[in-house]
């Protein structure tokens, strides 16, 4: 949150950005390079216990017995048996695994846990949650300001946060130009503004010239850090729910013209 302070240190313009991790997408096209049947985990993950490694281990053991009864390779299971015991993202609660028959595997982290731990061996790998996480994958920067100038926290879509500081001692013009250059550094969809209601409303316009047409800015009015946080968690599903209705759009308009099916047989035809 913002703090206004005395004197401010302008930061310098190089910003450190993130190394965008592997989409969903990329996950599958390289799991799909490796026969199945695939064996597919999801569970819960606790990292900011002492005993985090043993809780993950006791939840696989009792996944993979279910999962040899039914015939899953001896190789796909011990790839798994490695990837568990791996430490996890900090702020993580959840994680998925996904191996193919030959021991490739597939990992993938979450911000939530998954509704209980589960695996399933089958002809495909079961992904709909691993999608669900991706979709959720928002890259959002968290703006607070008053009169001496701005706070801003930087999400991008790996599980860190970049924080940075701006004087006010320009114009708000020059400000917002500020901010503009850190939310295209990131590539963030959503920018969140927060702190004295007239310099958000200002920088709200201002804003809304400079970054991509996509990113939506929005100023919240909430007055505690925890507000906060949980008003920008509901902006975030709303950005990644907003997608999913922008693509059944274009569904429905591309089946009205032939160019789109429903369905599995419609697809196999």
């Amino acid at each position: 949150m913002h703090t206004a302070t005395a004197n401010r240190t302008k930061i310098s313009t190089s910003i450190h950005v993130l190394p965008t991790p592997p989409s969903a997408m990329d996950l599958l096209q390289s799991l799909y390079r490796h026969a199945g049947p695939y064996v597919s985990v999801y569970v819960e993950v606790d990292p900011q216990r002492d005993d985090a490694a043993e809780l993950v281990a006791a939840r696989w053991q009792t996944l993979r017995t279910d999962l040899a009864s039914q015939g899953a390779s001896q190789r796909s299971l011990e790839a798994i048996d490695a990837r568990v015991v791996l430490p996890t993202p900090a702020d993580t609660a959840g994680m998925c695994i996904i191996a193919a028959d030959d021991g490739h595997t597939v990992v993938d982290h979450a911000l939530e846990p998954p509704r209980q731990n589960v695996a399933f061996l089958d002809t495909l790998p079961y992904v709909a949650p691993l999608l669900e996480w991706n979709q959720r994958r928002v890259p959002h920067v968290v703006v607070t300001v008053d009169e001496t100038g701005a706070d801003i926290v930087s999400f991008g879509t790996q599980h860190d946060a970049a924080v940075s500081t701006i004087e006010a001692n320009n114009e708000p013009a020059s400000l917002a130009v500020d901010i503009a250059t850190r939310v295209e550094a990131f590539g963030a969809r959503l920018v969140v503004l927060a702190g004295d209601d007239d310099i958000c409303r200002n920088l709200m316009h201002a804003l809304s010239e400079l970054v991509d047409p996509n990113c939506r800015v929005l100023v919240d009015d909430t007055r505690t850090v925890d507000d906060l946080a949980d008003a920008t968690v509901r902006y975030v599903l709303d950005t990644a729910a907003r997608d999913t209705v922008t693509k059944l759009r274009e569904f429905r308009f591309l089946a009205s013209h032939q160019d789109a099916v429903e369905g599995t047989a419609a697809t196999v035809q």
